[in-house]
């Protein structure tokens, strides 16, 4: 016969939620989770990788503003680049990723919002070097988006966009 007195369970609901604290805890990203998430090395000069930004934003339906990004990096500074994109429901990949990840800012973004990329690149170790930290803020509520796989596929589009700029394309003539 199991005997259960109140003092059992008031100690079993204050593990309970003990549990639930610390799992809920366990989900959140601590600062340098997050700059880690954003943070990646390419093997190319700023002036490139900058390139390669922009043309990932304006493939997207975005404005690129660079303020002098590519230059500030190569002299040893911290260049800055901004990427606004409106999110459209039918046609972005990113409301794709997001209705993966959360469904609540796919919802917010499939009304009309933006998204908000902010850019920090500097040169590595060596002049042939890029790091790049991006920051992704949802604009309606300002929320900065924190899953590992959004930052990560962006990562791969904008590797994808230099492979593609490395390709050299013998346009055909007109006449």
């Amino acid at each position: 016969m199991l005997l259960i007195d109140k003092r059992h369970i008031n100690l079993l609901v204050v593990l309970f939620g003990l549990l639930i604290s610390f799992a809920s805890f366990a989900d959140e990203v601590t600062p340098l989770q997050l700059r880690v998430i954003q943070t990646r090395k390419f093997a190319k000069a700023p002036k490139e990788v900058v390139d390669a930004m922009s043309a990932n934003c304006e493939d997207a339906g975005g404005q690129f503003i660079e303020q002098g990004a590519a230059m500030i990096a190569e002299r040893g500074g911290v260049g800055k680049a901004l990427c606004i994109v409106k999110i459209k429901q039918e046609k972005s990949a990113l409301l794709g990723i997001l209705k993966l990840v959360d469904p609540l800012a796919a919802a917010s973004a499939s009304q009309g919002n933006y998204l908000q990329v902010k850019y920090e690149i500097k040169t590595g170790v060596s002049r042939s070097e890029a790091v790049v930290r991006i920051r992704i803020i949802n604009v309606k509520d300002q929320e900065q988006l924190s899953d590992p796989k959004v930052y990560s596929d962006y990562f791969k589009k904008i590797g994808d966009s230099l492979y593609i700029q490395a390709i050299e394309i013998d346009p055909a003539s007109q006449e």
